[in-house]
């Protein structure tokens, strides 16, 4: 019977490879239909992946753009700021300029001195607005050279009105020389 055991475990050996070559075969199939499927799959993956990324880049920017353009005002409401500005400016010059005026008749000398120091103050003031407000519409507006040359001419204006305001109150408040009449009893 030896033979037989014999060949029993060798029949029983030889189907026990056979199984285990279908096993690895199968394995094989398996990993080769993983690997050509693995990178389908992972550029699956990555086109998602980048489509979203996009989708997010895209909503952010729209998000932003709303953003800034809430903050920035448009081109009209800048030329109406600017207005009213120099529109302030003049009212504040003239009303200087008319108290100026108020105080010379008061004291002479020394609203002369005064007027001088208003018209040199305000004039700075309006300078100094109207680069301020050049600088801001420089900043907002494509075209800057247009409102930088209006807050120019305004300026100009405004420190022209108030020189001549204060060259006016000054000239009013000077004594003017008189002739006094010849005393009683005086001859000629």
């Amino acid at each position: 019977m030896g033979q037989i055991d014999e060949a029993t475990s060798l029949d029983v050996l030889v189907q026990e490879i056979e199984r285990t070559e279908d096993r690895l075969a199968e394995a094989v199939e398996a990993l080769a239909y993983k690997k050509a499927h693995l990178k389908e799959e992972l550029q699956e993956v990555a086109e998602e992946k980048a489509e979203q990324f996009l989708e997010k880049a895209e909503e952010t920017k729209d998000m932003l753009v709303a953003k800034i353009g809430e903050k920035i005002p448009d081109r009209r409401e800048l030329k109406e700021a600017a207005g009213k500005l120099a529109s302030k400016i003049g009212e504040s010059a003239s009303e200087a300029a008319e108290a100026v005026a108020e105080k010379a008749g008061q004291a002479k000398d020394v609203v002369a001195e005064k007027a001088a120091e208003a018209a040199g103050t305000v004039g700075a003031k309006a300078v100094e607005a109207g680069e301020h407000l050049a600088a801001a519409a420089a900043e907002h507006i494509p075209g800057p050279s247009d409102i930088a040359s209006a807050a120019a001419d305004a300026t100009s204006k405004v420190v022209e009105a108030v020189s001549n305001t204060a060259d006016s109150a000054v000239q009013r408040v000077r004594p003017r020389t008189r002739r006094q009449p010849p005393a009683e009893g005086r001859s000629k």
